[in-house]
């Protein structure tokens, strides 16, 4: 392995002389990279190790402006365990203030990438010539969690911002090497490597860590809703005909599909991305793998009351893009479709809701041992496998992970309100936000309704932040001070006041719900 190391000044103080030398050297190490004819990562990933955030914020500010993808981490450690549990590949690092208790994973990691990859990634470390609390004259950040991103707002007078400059176009997926073209190739390009010159102005590239700002992404999220959704009933896209929709949400359908190749019924579930928001896509990263992750992931989880997923794809429908993913069909559908028909919000047996939670906290101890958190609890993401009458004879699967893990997937749908933990409305995520909503769920079923009730994401914000949940025997008299205890433990406000796993509180409800 043989690292290339480039030290380049970057002061804030001088943000267009920065901007220049280290987007400069960057063309420089891709130029070298592609003189070679080495295969390389795609060239926009983008790795930011940086303990200062808000030179963070600024570097990412400045990348995505430049058309680059940048993923920023406050620490090596960081950025190691992202590696390990994520096909993340960085075309380059950029090395900002240096903890150098962590030198030992940035060597592991770039020793990682090399031994999997075949890739030196080049290491350029900002040096700066001033004092870092001296970098920001004029320049105000908003504080946020280092898992959470945001675009930096307006800095002083004379500081560069890259204007925003038209809609955002997806790229090659990411983590991959780069075997496509960019949307606008070199024509100079050669030994299969793409470029596009820096010097354009490019448009804006959506980061994890990086959003839209608030007045352009609200101006292109008002030009998607005169977008028009259509249906799919009828359409063939390849070896799928669409027949007839099943279900559907704030921003896809569930559609009945005859699948040619398997020779039977299958569900296709699709999503118009010409038509949803920004601020729903941005967790996502890249349209054009907006599921493919999603079927990574379950793959990898192999459990009996987990809902398989089978094939993902892009297609164009009269104009219109459209991502899919297909999966088993399963008539009965969801467990919020058959209390629709069945439950009329009636409290349930406390044994036959036992039985419904324990498949659920099964499945989702898999998953926590295997460091996934599932952050989409909602009745309607519940699926039946058979057809019955009664819950006591149901198997119950969980459909639609989340595949941001860093607390920034958030379902902003109605029927998702009611299971959020508190700490899920903070942009953070812990095994204990996923017993918290199947708490809810449990709550909901003995008593005939969920803990909290609302329409406005304010008020359910305000009501699981700060608002005590009534004990469930206040709506079912019938249950027991035990069944009581265990609940309102499990929707404790703070999660580390929540039972120590899910399944020692699936445990402790199957105790007292004989």
């Amino acid at each position: 392995m043989h690292i290339e190391t480039h030290d380049i000044l970057f002061s804030l103080n001088q943000p267009e002389d920065a901007r220049h030398a280290l987007l400069t050297l960057l063309q420089q190490v891709l130029n070298q990279a592609r003189g070679s004819g080495r295969e390389t990562p795609d060239y926009r990933n983008i790795l930011v190790i940086d303990a200062q955030e808000q030179q963070a914020l600024f570097l990412a500010h400045l990348l995505s402006g430049a058309g680059y993808r940048s993923m920023t981490m406050g620490t090596a450690l960081e950025a190691f365990t992202y590696f390990l549990r994520n096909p993340y590949i960085p075309f380059a690092v950029i090395l900002g203030q240096e903890d150098t208790s962590n030198r030992l994973f940035l060597q592991r990691l770039l020793q990682q990438i090399y031994q999997k990859y075949n890739w030196d990634v080049p290491l350029i470390k900002l040096r700066s010539p001033t004092p870092p609390e001296r970098q920001f004259p004029g320049m105000s950040f908003p504080e946020q969690p280092q898992s959470v991103g945001g675009w930096p707002p307006s800095p002083a007078p004379n500081t560069f911002v890259p204007p925003p400059s038209g809609p955002r176009t997806p790229f090659p997926p990411s983590g991959g090497l780069n075997t496509t073209a960019p949307q606008s190739p070199s024509p100079s390009t050669s030994s299969g490597i793409y470029h596009t010159s820096i010097a354009q102005t490019p448009t804006p590239i959506l980061t994890s860590r990086t959003a839209l700002p608030p007045a352009y992404q609200q101006r292109v999220d008002e030009k998607k809703s005169d977008v028009v959704r259509i249906s799919l009933e009828g359409q063939n896209l390849g070896r799928y005909h669409i027949q007839s929709k099943i279900g559907d949400s704030a921003h896809s359908n569930v559609y009945q599909t005859y699948d040619r190749l398997r020779e039977q019924q299958i569900a296709l579930k699709a999503l118009q991305t010409n038509s949803i928001p920004y601020h729903v896509l941005d967790a996502s990263l890249d349209e054009t793998n907006f599921f493919q992750q999603e079927v990574d992931l379950v793959h990898s989880l192999n459990h009996a009351h987990i809902l398989p997923l089978w094939n993902s794809g892009k297609s164009y429908v009269s104009g219109n893009p459209f991502v899919y993913k297909t999966m088993p069909y399963y008539e009965e559908g969801s467990l919020a479709d058959w209390l629709h028909k069945f439950g009329g919000g009636k409290p349930f047996v406390p044994r036959e809701v036992s039985y419904i939670i324990s498949q659920l906290a099964d499945a989702l101890q898999y998953v926590h041992d295997r460091q996934v958190t599932y952050q989409n609890i909602k009745l309607s993401n519940i699926i039946i496998r058979d057809k019955v009458k009664n819950m006591r004879d149901m198997h119950v699967l969980l459909a639609d992970f989340a595949i941001s893990q860093d607390g920034t997937f958030f379902s902003r749908t109605h029927e998702a309100y009611p299971y959020m933990a508190p700490e899920r409305w903070h942009s953070q995520a812990f095994p204990a936000s996923d017993q918290y909503g199947l708490a809810v769920i449990a709550y909901e079923l003995l008593a005939g309704r969920p803990p909290f009730q609302g329409n406005a994401e304010h008020i359910m914000k305000r009501l699981h932040i700060n608002m005590q949940p009534q004990p469930p025997s206040t709506f079912n008299p019938a249950l027991s001070p035990a069944v009581n205890n265990v609940l309102l433990r499990a929707l404790a406000k703070r999660p580390e006041d929540r039972f120590a796993s899910i399944a020692d509180f699936a445990n402790m409800l199957q105790r007292y719900c004989p």
